[in-house]
Order: structure tokens, then C-alpha cells, then sequence
């Protein structure tokens, strides 16, 4: 009897330190870009400091733009981006069509966001 107590007291120990531990771990922020940069077509991931594109709507700006899912931005008009913020920042002061420059499998391109 006494085995047995002990053995569900460790099995519960053990089940309450693996629930802490997923409930404390941080998920990856990912959410359709900002404001002004939702009119583009992307939803967005951001992970290891980089803004990853997770998918573009069909015909929309960053989709005649040449946007990939699997792309990520690492610059816009020259700017670094490394969070969905400062890319939000970057595009809304934007005077004119934004320069993104994005790595597609190991390659670094620059295209031109069309209007929204």
C-alpha cells in the first residue's frame, strides 16, 4: 500500500513539472502583420528574430510582388527587421512602394511591395 501511494505521488509530481514546463514555454508569435501591412496578403511568423512569410493571399500586392511562403524579410527600404513590429513601423512610414529585401532558400532578393 505504501508503494503504491509513493508511486502515485511521483507520477503526479512528474505529470504537474511537465505541465509547468509547456505551460512556460514561449510559442512563437504569428498573426497576420500589422495594420497597414494586413492590405499586403501575409501572414506572418516571427521566430529566431526574423519575420517569416507563412503564406499569401492570392492576387494580393505581396502576392503580384513575387512573395513566397517560406521567404522571410530581413530588411525593408534598407531598415533591418528582425520582429513584426518594426516591420509594421517600416511599412507604415514608408513614402513610397517598400523595398523588401528577403532570403528564399539561402538567397538574398529584393522586391518591390505593390501598393496595397
Amino acid at each position: 500500500m505504501r508503494r503504491t501511494r509513493r508511486a502515485i505521488v511521483l507520477i503526479v509530481v512528474v505529470l504537474l513539472a511537465v505541465s509547468c514546463t509547456l505551460l512556460l514555454r514561449e510559442e512563437p508569435q504569428t498573426r497576420p502583420a500589422g495594420r497597414n501591412s494586413v492590405g499586403y496578403g501575409l501572414v506572418l511568423l516571427n521566430e529566431d528574430e526574423r519575420v517569416y512569410v507563412l503564406a499569401v493571399s492570392e492576387q494580393s500586392p505581396a502576392d503580384l510582388s513575387g512573395l513566397e511562403p517560406g521567404d522571410y524579410i530581413t530588411r525593408v527600404n534598407g531598415e533591418p527587421v528582425g520582429t513584426m513590429e518594426a516591420l509594421d513601423e517600416l511599412l507604415i512610414g514608408s513614402p513610397k512602394a517598400p523595398e523588401l529585401t528577403i532570403v528564399r532558400r539561402r538567397q538574398e532578393l529584393s522586391l518591390t511591395l505593390s501598393g496595397r
